[in-house]
């Protein structure tokens, strides 16, 4: 049977050793895994995200949450590592690589 593949939104999680992410709880995820966005995310991959987002764009996570989330706010432009996964339904997966981001 012929399906369609699909294309899924996905972020790079994050490495970091030893130092805290951020001031907030984040999901647990295997260094460099990618993260699927969607729309019933938990508020911890909602905060894993968003942590990824603060630290791939040196932003400083030493403040508090509201602070952080000022200072994106008041970015000009943001980046995140990941792109657009294509999957069958068979689970074989097309990874994103170089210059195929989300950022604009």
């Amino acid at each position: 049977m012929i399906t369609n593949p699909c294309l899924q939104a996905v972020i790079e999680a994050s490495w970091y050793e030893g130092e805290p992410l951020c001031p907030w709880f984040v999901a647990d995820h295997k260094p460099f895994s990618r993260i699927q966005l969607y729309g019933e995310m938990t508020d911890f991959e909602v905060g894993l995200i968003f942590a990824q987002l603060v630290k791939y764009n040196d932003l400083d996570s030493e403040s508090d949450a509201y602070e952080v989330l000022y200072q994106v706010i008041e970015s000009e432009t943001l980046i995140l590592p990941g792109g657009l996964q294509v999957r069958s339904t068979a689970d074989e997966l097309i990874y994103p690589g170089c210059c195929c981001g989300l950022e604009e």
